[in-house]
């Protein structure tokens, strides 16, 4: 995956990345961008999804001061924002008929028109696209646009699942670390021989997320510069956990300290491992988070004024 990421960074065309859910597709169109000849210019993400009809053009194409009510002044659009550099259209299979044809009008000229603009701007931008939708059978059902599938699909990149890459497990554990140790404010923090074998003994449902998430929350609560395979707490595989919600085996006692646990280790990956935010998600003080943690057999950092 590496090498072919290397190879088609240099290449100045438009890229369909495709995979599950998680599986760090962005995380690949950021490496096409620092690896190519655009490194030096923006690069800018645009939900697909999470843009409304009535919001995408002026999100996309920017807005003239006046072009409808709330257009108090001038602002550029995102095509405008990556210009010499890079977009990315994330959930492109999601985007709306109407997007779709604007969105094929600016590649095919290279131009774009404010909302409420008379005058066309020139953009140069590199186009990534990522998506878990199937888009040839998008194409088929007419949810998606052939001219645009065809403009867009210059070279697909499929992203395997993580369970299926173990050879890429512990260089983007290591990856992840080295921007949570810096966050964290602990540059020192390393992966232990044991916690590397824990990282490639567990079967990642979650995708590279789950593997973010899992070290940016032990990179907050290890007590040591090593990671330890004690650090490394996995959050329950959902459909597991659906499947196990009838079991007769946990008294109300232990079942109400597994869900303190769980409870506890996801107001934490929320708060990105910041433990005041996460006490005040739980209503708790901070000192008595850090209590209650030991009290469930939860890592804690060593000086709880590391955050």
């Amino acid at each position: 995956m590496r090498r072919v990421i290397g190879e088609l960074a240099g290449v100045d065309l438009p890229v369909v990345i495709l995979g599950e859910s998680g599986t760090g597709k962005e995380l690949v169109a950021e490496l096409l961008h620092e690896l190519g000849p655009r490194a030096d210019g923006p690069f800018v993400t645009v939900n697909c999804a999470g843009l409304t009809e009535t919001l995408l053009e002026s999100e996309l194409f920017g807005h003239e001061r006046g072009a409808f009510t709330d257009a108090r002044e001038m602002r550029r659009g995102q095509f405008e924002l990556a210009h010499r550099g890079t977009l990315l259209l994330d959930e492109i299979g999601d985007m709306s008929p109407a997007g779709q044809a604007k969105l094929l009008r600016a590649l095919e000229t290279g131009l774009i028109n404010r909302v409420g603009g008379t005058k066309p701007i020139p953009v140069d931008v590199r186009i990534l696209a990522a998506t878990n939708v199937n888009l040839p059978e998008a194409v088929c059902a007419g949810r998606f646009r052939l001219d645009l599938y065809y403009r867009l699909t210059a070279v697909t990149l499929v992203v395997p699942p993580l369970r299926t890459r173990a050879v890429d497990i512990v260089p983007l554990a290591e990856f992840f670390l080295a921007k949570a140790a810096e966050k964290s404010r602990r540059p020192d923090l390393r992966l232990s021989p044991g916690a590397k074998d824990r990282l490639l003994n567990h079967s990642w449902p979650g995708n590279a997320r789950e593997l973010r998430n899992v070290i940016n929350r032990a990179a907050y609560l290890a007590r040591s510069s090593y990671l330890e395979a004690r650090d490394l707490i996995f959050a329950p595989d959902p459909a597991a956990h659906v499947a196990q919600q009838p079991t007769d085996d946990l008294n109300l006692t232990a079942a109400t300290r597994q869900f303190q646990r769980e409870f506890i280790l996801n107001a934490i990956t929320a708060s990105c491992g910041n433990m005041t935010r996460a006490a005040e998600r739980l209503g708790l003080l901070r000192t008595n988070l850090y209590r209650k943690m030991r009290l469930l057999g939860l890592p804690t950092v060593t000086d709880p004024t590391i955050e």
